[in-house]
Formats: C-alpha cells, structure tokens, sequence
C-alpha cells in the first residue's frame, strides 16, 4: 500500500512504469478530486470584488439588491453581464426547486466555476501531448499537472480571472488541435473564436494572451487563412454577443472592455489600488510561490521561452507577462492563469538540463532533492489551500443565517465593510457603534479582536454566543490582546457604555 501511494505522490519519478493513457487518468483523477474538493471546503471569496462586482450583480438581478448598493463598477459599466447571468440562471433553478440555502447556492456556483476549468484542463492536457514525440515527454507533462498546487482553490473562485483563464485555455487548445489535424471543421474554429471573445469581455487583458496565440498559429506553422478567418469571425459573433448581454444587463447600449480601458487607465483607477515597480511579478511569484516550488515556476518558463520562441506557448505566455508587468496594479491572481502552461514547459526545461555540460554528480542529486520536495510540498498546499475558506469569517454568516429570530440590528465596535448580503437571511443593519449603549432591548454585538470581546463579558454582562476559535484557542489569544477574533455577544439591555 505504501509503494503504491509513494508512487503516486511521486508520480513523475515512476513513469516508465505506466503507459501515456494511464499517466492521464491518474494525473487527471488527482485534478478532479482536489478540484471537486476545493469546490466544496473553500466557502467565500478569495478577493473582495468576486463578491462586491460579481456575486452583488447575481443579487441585483434576482431582486435582492438595489442599484444604489452595487460597487462603483456598476454605475461606470466596466464588468460583463455574462457570467454574472450564468450564475443568474443557476440560482433561479436552485429556487424553482423549492431551496433557499445561500450556502449550498454558493457551492452551486463554486462547482460549476471548478467543473468549468477542469473541463477546459481535460482538452489541454489532451491536446499538449501532440507537441512532444517521445512518450517520456508527453507523460512528464501529464504527470506535472496536479502538483501545480494553487489551481483547485483558484478554479473554485466566482471571479473573472478564473473564467477568462478557463476560456483561454480552451482556445489555445482548440489553436493546437487544429495545428496537429490535417482535417478541417468549420465548427472549431468558430467555437475557438467566441472562447476567446467571451475570455477578452470577461478579462480584457487576456488579449495579450489570446491575440499573440494567433500569431504563430497563422504565419510559423502556415495554417491556412480560411481557418484564422472563421476565428476571427467567431470572436465577432462573440463579442456581438456579448453586446446584447450587457444591453440586457445594463439596459443601455454599451461596450464594457472599453470602459474598463478608460476607467482602470485614463482616468486611474487601477493605480488607485496600489502601484507595484516592473519586477513585482517575479518576486512575488518566488516569495509567495513558496520555495523551492517556485524555483521551478521562475526556471521552467524562461528556459521554454529560450529554447522555443515560435511554440504557442510561448506567445500565450510571454507577452501576457510582460504586458501585466508593465500595468501599474498589481496582484498574483492576474497571472494565476500563468501556472497552467507550466507542465507541458517541463520536458523542455528537464532536456536542457541534462544537456548542461560538466554537471557533477552531486548537483543532480541535489536537484532531484529539490524537486521531490517541492512535489511533496504541492500536495500538502493543494489540500490545505482546498481545505479552508477562502474567506476567513464565513463561520459568523452561518451563524447568523441559523440564529432564530434573526435580528434586525447588529451593533459592531469597528466598520465593516463589505458585507456579504448573499449569505444573510433577512435584512440586518450593521450599526456603528464604537461605544456602545444599552438598548431597549437586549442587543448583538460584533467584535473583531479578543480585547473587545473581553472587556464586553467583563463589564457589560454581556454573554459570548459565537467565536471563531475555540475556548483552548481563546486562552492563547489572552497573551495577544489585539488578537482578531471576530465573536458576536448577546448583551442584556442594562449593559454599560464602553
């Protein structure tokens, strides 16, 4: 039993021990179970705007929200209706079953996001085998896909840089397939066309990525024309498409990629959020990409790009990064899509290296040292980014939702903001109220730090009913006054001014 789990956890160190067909099933079982996985543990949202500019636009349409309560993105009509229908559709058929649950609803979303991008890794997995000719290679790059560790969590999200990248990565394996058969189907070419109109609406910085795929497909590999231009008329249908949605959604005529242009460049909004220098992209990816796997996530790519600058791949990937590291704002997400094209980079890299002349002995083994741990590694992170929430409070907002009567009012020591209107169960009013007063009746109060908790039950004779950690791990936090803890106390109406 354990051979055969070592096996697997080392999976591209035992090849030749099974055929390309069987690296494929194993490496995409893994896939499907973390993503699956993901999918049901990772409650929440990853960044703030996959719920206000994603989720809030779901809310509205169903009546749940007024325009007023929208992001700033609704009013200057920067986001695509697309996908937010999608989740439209979903939700009104969870309704029409007679369910109400927000959280299974949002699970309903996450599995559909998950099952998207696993769906779109199947084919490209597929598909980048044709680019090698010795099966070694083909099984390498089969086998290196589940150990790309952050990819289930990140499949899982509700946003838009998850369902760009998904569309994306559907294109370009349609562009390799078309490349590697000798037959021609109208059909393809059209699809391939509207995955990427719908893949730039979505996310328009993908159009580094998706017009540069063109350029190798059209002139290095000397497709035919007929081909490109049943692409190109795909995208327009597509982006004609994606025109009347967003009339639909917006109730005027407009065309969001370049409001989102205008916005987020001209007039500064991206840059509002922060500023980065040119080189974020790659300290970040090394520091946060957890070393030494991210030793592999630097290497691998500027090696490929070295000793394959005609490869699709390579013009997917290329001027997608430089094209984002020259934008002011900067976060890892808008390149997560980036870590996908690794695996089939691989064998292009694990060659030139055993083409390095003079390499000791030594060096080797401590190379493969290195890479055993980082496969190691990727498996533990692929479980514990799958395993927990991806928002850190979902426990308050179950808590409220099952909490009978629901209150009306909660008061809150500090603001918070953003609040998760999908997962309440009624109308709740967050009161500000940094000191707080008795009230006619008794009332719920919301605390974000173990100090605040603790000087409520202490003096206000107020009753802790929920916390976010555990009574052994509220005897830690003692030592830590200003530790987070977001708790919600019961407090009777005689309770005592701050």
């Amino acid at each position: 039993m354990w051979q055969k789990l070592k096996k697997l956890v080392f999976l591209p160190y035992h090849l030749e021990e099974f055929s390309v067909q069987q690296v494929f099933r194993l490496s995409f079982l893994f896939l499907a179970f973390f993503h699956i996985y993901a999918a049901l543990m990772s409650e929440g949202f990853h960044r703030p705007d996959e719920h206000l500019g994603m989720i809030r636009m779901v809310l509205y349409k169903l009546g749940k929200l007024e325009a007023s309560q929208l992001s700033w993105e609704f009013p200057v009509q920067i986001r695509s209706w697309a996908q937010p229908y999608f989740y439209v559709a979903i939700a009104k058929i969870y309704g029409q079953l007679g369910a109400a649950n927000p959280f299974i609803l949002a699970t309903l979303f996450r599995l559909s996001s998950s099952l998207l991008a696993l769906t779109a890794l199947f084919w490209f997995m597929r598909t980048t085998t044709t680019l090698f000719e010795k099966d070694a290679d083909k099984k390498l790059s089969l086998s290196l896909f589940p150990f790309i560790w952050y990819l289930p969590f990140f499949h899982a999200r509700t946003s838009t840089e998850n369902f760009s990248s998904s569309l994306t990565l559907f294109a370009i394996a349609g562009l390799i397939y078309l490349h590697k058969k000798t037959v021609r189907v109208c059909l393809l070419p059209f699809i391939i066309g509207l995955c990427m109109a719908f893949a730039f609406y979505f996310r328009l910085q993908m159009a580094t990525s998706l017009l540069p795929a063109l350029i190798p497909f059209v002139f290095f590999q000397k497709q035919q024309w007929k081909t490109a231009i049943i692409i190109i008329a795909g995208g327009l249908c597509g982006l004609g498409l994606n025109v009347l949605i967003d009339y639909q959604g917006y109730g005027n005529w407009v065309f969001s990629p370049w409001n989102n242009v205008y916005q987020n460049v001209f007039k500064g909004m991206a840059s509002s959020f922060g500023t980065d220098p040119f080189y974020t992209y790659f300290s970040k990816s090394f520091l946060r990409g957890i070393p030494p796997i991210s030793l592999f996530f630097l290497a691998i790519p500027l090696i490929y790009w070295f000793k394959r600058p005609k490869c699709i791949l390579t013009w997917v990937s290329l001027p997608f990064l430089m094209a984002h590291s020259c934008l002011a704002h900067k976060e890892l997400r808008f390149i997560f899509f980036l870590g996908q094209l690794i695996p089939p980079m691989a064998p292009i890299f694990v060659a030139w290296c055993k083409s390095l002349p003079g390499i000791r002995t030594s060096y080797v083994n401590s190379f493969h040292y290195v890479a055993k741990l980082a496969l190691i590694l990727s498996l533990v992170l692929s479980l514990a980014s799958s395993s927990r929430d991806a928002y850190s409070h979902m426990g308050f907002y179950k808590f409220l939702y099952h909490l009978k009567p629901v209150p009306q009012k909660i008061y809150t020591l500090n603001v918070v903001r953003d609040v998760l209107e999908f997962y309440l169960p009624g109308p709740v009013e967050f009161v500000y109220s940094p000191n707080f007063t008795s009230s006619a009746e008794s009332a719920y109060v919301l605390t974000d730090s173990y100090a605040d908790m603790l000087h409520l039950t202490t003096h206000s004779h107020c009753l802790e009913v929920y916390s976010e950690y555990s009574v052994f791990f509220q005897s830690l936090l003692q030592k830590i006054a200003k530790s987070k803890d977001w708790a919600v106390l019961q407090c009777p109406a005689s309770a005592h001014n701050l």
